[in-house]
């Protein structure tokens, strides 16, 4: 340590490094949190766990970085996949006379148990469905569920065109292990960038009904099974307040925007939409217990966004005396589900 002195006070312009830490064992399980107590000196610590992109013996790779310095503090890290790594840590200071920095390092070997790990998607999508549009997937356990939006609408294509579109689209995926392996139900083997030559077939045609389908992660010979199921968002094409018809796309039930601003908003938000209503002779306080009626396909159900209460067509009376009121609609097929919104807007004459 190098202290100057002015004014009668003094202060340290260089702490000598070195890099010391402890560790409660060497050996954990997959992502296990790893606790390190910084008992080293110095002005900056680096650490690095060893596994891929953190290896210190890489450094020199550019795809290879420690985690953010810092001044001191402890390190709690858990690593993602099993298998033997060098844990280094790295002190470092400044020294103001020599314009010279001194670093210290120490390293210890740390031990991850087997176990499933790597071997698991972090990414899904089906690529370009559609006009540059990838539909992601979203991820609950061993079951990923695809919404896809009805975009095809605003070019005129069918819907059943539009299926046969996406079964002959790639997937496109991102694992959490760059050595992992991934293969469909057939065995093929996929990259997963979106080039690969593989037909998803994930709807059916005529019904617009979901195909299952299994992917199959391995890493460490340890295989994870995927099923994958693409699914519409549900929709909700009658809506009726009270006894009066909802107008889609309208603010007051009387008009609508311009179709140029309908296609606009399906492609901006597949997953979202509007409807206003005009009502004649109800009071401000009938609308604190309306009812509402609507038609919806098999397997959705209906709820108020923000409580969550099921609403039943004709049935379920609710407060819709302050607009927007938002409403989510949930289509269910065993595990997987989807979802989509729709706000309504009131105008009582």
């Amino acid at each position: 340590m190098i202290t100057s002195f002015a004014c009668n006070i003094d202060y340290e312009i260089f702490v000598e490094p070195k890099s010391e830490f402890s560790l409660e064992k060497t050996t954990f399980d997959v992502l296990e949190p790893v606790f390190v107590e910084n008992m080293g000196s110095g002005e900056r610590f680096t650490f690095w766990p060893g596994d891929e992109g953190q290896n210190y013996s890489e450094v020199d790779n550019s795809r290879n970085s420690g985690l953010s310095p810092n001044r001191g503090l402890d390190f709690e890290y858990s690593y993602l996949r099993s298998g033997t790594y060098t844990m280094t840590i790295i002190a470092s200071s400044f020294n103001e006379e020599t314009g010279n920095y001194v670093t210290s390092m120490n390293s210890v070997q740390i031990t991850i148990n087997p176990g499933n790990n790597g071997n698991n998607f972090t990414r899904f999508a089906i690529d370009n469905a559609f006009a540059g549009y990838s539909p992601e997937g979203i991820i609950e356990g061993e079951n990923i569920s695809v919404p896809i939006g009805f975009i095809n609408r605003a070019s005129g294509i069918s819907d059943t065109d539009y299926a046969a579109l996406i079964n002959k689209r790639p997937p496109l995926f991102s694992v959490n292990s760059s050595t992992a392996k991934v293969y469909s139900e057939e065995g093929q083997q996929l990259i997963g960038r979106g080039d690969d030559n593989y037909n998803l077939n994930v709807i059916d045609e005529e019904t617009l009904e979901p195909i299952i389908r299994k992917f199959t992660v391995v890493q460490d010979d340890l295989p994870r099974e995927y099923s994958v199921a693409a699914m519409f968002y549900p929709e909700i094409e009658y809506l009726s307040v009270m006894g009066s018809d909802a107008l889609k796309y309208s603010k007051d039930g009387l008009s609508t925007i311009s179709e140029e601003e309908i296609i606009e908003l399906q492609l901006a938000y597949p997953d979202k939409t509007y409807f206003g209503v005009f009502l004649v002779g109800v009071k401000p306080d009938d609308l604190k217990k309306a009812t509402i009626g609507f038609d919806l396909e098999a397997g959705t159900k209906l709820y108020l966004k923000e409580s969550g209460e099921e609403i039943i067509s004709g049935v379920t009376t609710i407060d819709i005396s302050n607009p927007p009121v938002d409403f989510q609609m949930v289509k269910a097929i065993d595990v997987f589900s989807v979802r989509s919104e729709f706000s309504l807007y009131t105008l009582i004459f």
